[in-house]
C-alpha cells in the first residue's frame, strides 16, 4: 500500500516539475539594453531653509515641558545639542564665526550629563562635549573631558579617537 502511494506521489511531483508544470514562459534573449526608457517623476520635499532653527526651537520647547518623561527629555537635549553643533559647523562653512552655537551645545551636554547619570550613551556625550570645547578653542577643557572619557569608558568606541586627540 505504501509503495502505491509513493508511486502516485512521485508521478504527481514529476508532472509539476519544474515549478508548476509545462506552462513555464519561454526563455527570452532580452537584456537590460532592451528596456524602454521611462520618465520618473519625483515629488520633491521642500528643504529646511532656516539651518535647523525651527527644529532646535521645537526641541527647546519640549525640554521646557515640566512633566515630560525624563528619558525623552534627555534624548531631546542630546539632539538639540547635536543640532547646535551642526548649526555652528554650517555657520563656519559659510564663513561666519559664531561660537554661540557651540557654547549652547556645551551647556546642553553638561546639563545632560549632570541630570542623567544613567544615560546610556554618556561616552558619546563626553566625546561631543570635548569636540565642542575644542572648536571653541578651550583646549584645556577638551583635554579634561577626553581624559574623563578614557578613564570612565575604556572600552568605548571613541577611546581610540580620544587617545589620538589627547596626543595632539
Amino acid at each position: 500500500m505504501n509503495l502505491i502511494a509513493l508511486g502516485v506521489g512521485i508521478t504527481l511531483l514529476g508532472s509539476l516539475w519544474p515549478f508548476g508544470g509545462h506552462d513555464a514562459p519561454e526563455h527570452s534573449d532580452a537584456t537590460i539594453a532592451d528596456l524602454k526608457p521611462r520618465e520618473l517623476r519625483l515629488k520633491m520635499q521642500p528643504g529646511v531653509e532656516d539651518g535647523g532653527a525651527s527644529a532646535r526651537a521645537q526641541y527647546r520647547t519640549f525640554i521646557e515641558v515640566p512633566d515630560a518623561p525624563a528619558g525623552l527629555k534627555a534624548e531631546a537635549m542630546r539632539r538639540l545639542a547635536d543640532l547646535s553643533v551642526r548649526a555652528g559647523e554650517m555657520a563656519n562653512a559659510d564663513g561666519e564665526s559664531d561660537a554661540s552655537f557651540y557654547q549652547d551645545a556645551i551647556g546642553l551636554y553638561e546639563q545632560l550629563l549632570a541630570a542623567n547619570p544613567d544615560y546610556p550613551d554618556r561616552d558619546l556625550i563626553l566625546y561631543q562635549l570635548a569636540r565642542a570645547h575644542e572648536i571653541t578653542g578651550d583646549s584645556e577643557a577638551a583635554l579634561a573631558v577626553l581624559d574623563q572619557l578614557v578613564q570612565l569608558y575604556p572600552d568605548s568606541r571613541f577611546v581610540d579617537e580620544a587617545q589620538f586627540r589627547r596626543g595632539e
